[in-house]
């Protein structure tokens, strides 16, 4: 249960100590005296993001800070636990936010810093916060679907489960038939590849097959050279010299001349003979280094690169070329799937059917005590297509009056036969609901005066076993209150602040008795 609330600069409070007790807090006010402040600060309490609207005109912080019992809060217990949350179970829980103009917003949990996160986890199991909103939230499908399901205690977490799984492996089998379809096409692709890259010979670098190849074409043009000199010494110089010599017979020039050219012969055909020139290994080379150029540039990839490209390349052929009995074997794991999702959609459904006769009948007689002697509540659940909650739609019916047909809680309820239905539903789903802390917020609109004296009534009741707070307009209702708060608003020094003060005795006949419009008997 929470013990106190505790606000400073929030919204028109400058500061207040708002106490709680067990069983049924009941608070009043005049219309506009800051009521729903109340649920604003439950609301920040339950994890809900803040806005700096709620800070006070003037200030820069707004402090939010309850203190909390949470003995017997197990769940409660758990969250603590796993965020490493120092506490103790017989001690009070204070949870404290902080909401400011300049800095950062600040969550502190028994004094350690906490995020928002834990917050929402833990506000699910302290508080349930019920008003006029929620009531139109039960014209929802799903709504009344969840409510089903909650009444009936039905955990649809392994459907779920189930239906996501079958989802998935459906989403993969549909990728690899795309795939397949355009397996063809793409694997002819890959096989060019592979061939072009395949035929290049990785053997050795591109920088040593270039070396290789530059020593080979500088060797065959320095023989071409040779092979030129050594032809244009023995066709032509030598002869010709030969032929001075028979006129010049005695010159020592032309003979030194002569055996000087004639060494120069034969050391050029020396060197010649030594100089090595293999054709087809030019050649060879040749081809090497133009495939390998023409690989590059097509495939826009480094000679470096070709050993990872081809393992790649193999790897995605290997892939196509497995598709098929991929496709098999994720044809028969979806359709287990299905099967199982199948089975446990019909789970959901065979416990819907049990729940709905007792949720009617239950239902139908707490109805019936809110005044509404003759209605008649009703569940249809209808066949739809599977879907993350099942295979069925839960519709609410409702007559209100005795010989009526039936009509949609979705569209043909009255504002106060929802506001009842729902207040019953709240009544019905509280023990399997187990929040120990329930606050209504003037879930009693819409309604007459003795209809809120049974709202009054199963209130007073509910609060036995959980701390109830309640925001009402109607004396009908207040006058069941163990704990009754008034909140009202003053003006001081051309400022206006909400007070909230805990009423006793005969401050809370003075109460009733405003609330009834100052009439001096007050309501039995």
């Amino acid at each position: 249960m929470i013990t106190t609330l505790h606000l400073r600069h929030f919204v028109l409070i400058q500061q207040a100590v708002i106490h709680f007790e067990k069983g049924l807090n009941i608070l009043t006010g005049e219309t506009g005296a800051g009521k729903t402040i109340l649920i604003q600060a439950i609301n920040l309490l339950m994890g809900q993001k803040a806005d700096t609207d709620v800070i006070r005109s003037g200030e820069e912080t707004a402090i939010v800070t309850a203190t909390f019992e949470i003995a017997n809060l197990t769940p409660v217990h758990t969250l603590l636990n796993d965020a490493g949350i120092v506490f103790d179970p017989q001690e009070e829980l204070i949870i404290k936010r902080e909401i400011s103009l300049t800095s950062k917003n600040r969550i502190f949990i028994n004094a350690q810093l906490a995020p928002l996160q834990l917050l929402s986890q833990l506000g699910i199991h302290l508080f349930e916060v019920a008003g006029q909103n929620t009531s139109v939230a039960l014209r929802s499908s799903d709504q009344q679907r969840e409510t089903l399901d909650t009444f009936g205690s039905i955990d649809i977490t392994p459907f779920s489960r189930s239906y996501e799984n079958e989802k998935k492996l459906f989403r993969h089998l549909e990728t690899l038939k795309l795939q397949k379809v355009d397996a063809e096409r793409v694997m002819q692709r890959i096989q060019w590849e592979l061939e072009d890259l395949q035929a290049v010979d990785l053997s050795e670098d591109e920088e040593a097959l270039f070396e290789a190849y530059k020593n080979q074409t500088n060797s065959q043009e320095r023989i071409q050279s040779l092979s030129l000199m050594t032809q244009a010494l023995e066709n032509s110089v030598l002869p010709t010299l030969s032929q001075f010599k028979r006129y010049l017979p005695s010159s020592e020039l032309l003979e030194t001349a002569l055996t000087s050219l004639n060494e120069l012969s034969f050391s050029l055909s020396s060197e010649l003979e030594d100089l090595q020139l293999d054709p087809e290994q030019l050649e060879a080379l040749e081809k090497k280094l133009s495939k390998l150029s023409s690989v590059k540039k097509k495939y826009r990839i480094e000679a470096t690169d070709i050993p990872k490209r081809l393992a790649t390349l193999e790897q995605e052929l290997k892939h196509f070329e497995e598709l098929d009995a991929q496709i098999e074997t994720l044809e028969k794991a979806h359709e287990a799937a299905k099967l199982e999702c199948d089975v446990l959609a019909q789970n959901l459904t065979k416990a819907r059917i049990i729940a709905q006769k007792t949720l009617e009948e239950e239902l139908t007689q707490e109805i019936r005590f809110l005044n509404m002697p003759d209605a008649t509540f009703q569940i249809e659940i209808a066949p739809k297509e599977i879907g993350p909650d099942g295979a069925d739609q839960v519709i609410f019916y409702l007559s209100a009056n005795r010989g009526e047909k039936p009509a949609l809680v979705k569209s043909k309820t009255s504002g106060g036969e929802l506001s009842r239905l729902f207040f019953a539903l709240k009544l019905l789903l509280a023990e399997k609901e187990a929040i120990p802390i329930l606050i209504f917020d003037e879930i009693d609109s819409n309604i007459g005066g003795e209809t809120a004296t049974l709202i009054g009534e199963k209130l007073l009741e509910l609060s036995q076993s959980r701390q109830v707070l309640c925001i009402t307009h109607f004396p009908q209702v207040a006058r069941f209150a163990t704990h009754h708060l008034l909140i009202s608003k003053m003006t001081d020094k051309e400022r206006t602040h909400t007070v909230i003060e805990s009423l006793e005795g005969s401050q809370k006949k003075e109460e009733l008795l405003r609330m009834m419009g100052g009439k001096a008997t007050l309501p039995q």
